[in-house]
């Protein structure tokens, strides 16, 4: 399993979409899989899982982690970097 991109820098007032994609063993992606995402701080990042995606956008300088895990408990996890915002960044 995987989350593309692997790792995203926001810089001042910008936002990102994460994508998911499941494989099975032999490295194919399968397809229709649900997820289930989270983020580690809300302080940092606006957030909107939607599936197979979650939109992250700048909300002040620091990092989180977001997380996207499969129903059978498989999960892959990204750092989501905010830097350049004075106070508060509004994407």
């Amino acid at each position: 399993m995987t989350i593309t991109p692997n790792g995203v820098t926001l810089v001042g007032a910008t936002d990102a979409t994460l994508s998911a994609t499941a494989r099975d063993a032999q490295g194919n992606v399968m397809p229709n899989v649900t997820f289930t995402w989270s983020v580690s701080d809300t302080a940092i990042v606006y957030f909107v899982p939607s599936g197979g995606s979650a939109w992250v956008s700048a909300k002040k300088n620091g990092s989180t982690t977001v997380r996207a895990q499969a129903p059978n408990g498989v999960m892959a996890i990204v750092t989501v970097t905010v830097q350049g915002c004075p106070v508060r960044c509004y994407a």
